[in-house]
């Protein structure tokens, strides 16, 4: 668990209480303000280890997850056969946007709740493709994921956010890519299989709580595909 700041009770309790009934879960957590180096810390933890594990699972500190959301995530990366499988997680606001996102030619676009309701409760890049969405790259969040920590591409990642300004005329603009899109991107590079899923619900903490298990929201698909960069 990664945090900065407080720990949400719900966080807490899928931390400690209810991770796994079927595997040996050591836990580790990290504080501090720069995301990306607690991430990058705890899975060097995980890559010195010796032996290494299996598996390298990951919970925010603002998330809360159904009981045994490891051995659900866990069961569905060997079922499926993925490198990543993430659990689909709300944006904190009323629209209904969720972290998963369709990654194409036109930018990326995130995919809504009621959009990820309307497909498998797994799903890839082949998925989305298969159903119409102009898709390269499906790029998930790190809220909450497990990882096949056996494939060769896990030597070979980081975390990192991707920050500059872009120019257009004399208008300047900070854009920039989050941790989670940057890792999607790298293990999708190595070949790796990247899966979202709703087989294990979750509750992101914010002014109020925004779960996934269900469709809601104002907006039927993203009206800002294409902008998140800015």
């Amino acid at each position: 668990m990664p945090r900065y700041g407080p720990v949400e009770y719900v966080a807490a309790e899928a931390f400690f209480a209810h991770p796994s009934r079927e595997h040996t879960v050591p836990r580790r957590s990290i504080s501090g303000s720069n995301t990306p180096r607690n991430f990058n810390k705890l899975w060097c933890e995980a890559l010195n280890a010796r032996p290494r594990p299996d598996y390298f699972a990951m919970i925010h500190a603002d998330l809360g997850a159904e009981p045994w959301w490891v051995d659900t995530l866990v069961g569905e990366l060997e079922r499926t056969h993925a490198s990543v499988v993430s659990a689909v997680i709300a944006i904190k606001d009323c629209r209904g946007l969720t972290s998963m996102v369709c990654e194409g030619a036109a930018g990326p676009r995130r995919l809504t709740l009621r959009e990820v309701h309307a497909l498998p409760e797994t799903f890839d890049v082949g998925t989305l493709r298969t159903v119409g969405y102009a898709c390269d790259t499906l790029l998930v969040s790190t809220g909450l994921f497990v990882c096949d920590f056996r494939q060769p591409w896990v030597d070979r990642v980081a975390f990192r956010f991707d920050d500059a300004i872009s120019r257009q005329g004399d208008v300047f603009a900070a854009v920039g890519s989050t941790e989670d899109w940057a890792f999607s991107r790298q293990v999708a590079a190595a070949g790796g299989r990247v899966c979202a899923t709703r087989k294990v619900a979750t509750l992101h903490v914010g002014p109020c709580d925004y779960p996934s298990a269900q469709p809601w929201g104002t907006w039927a698909t993203d009206l800002n595909a294409g902008d998140h960069g800015s």
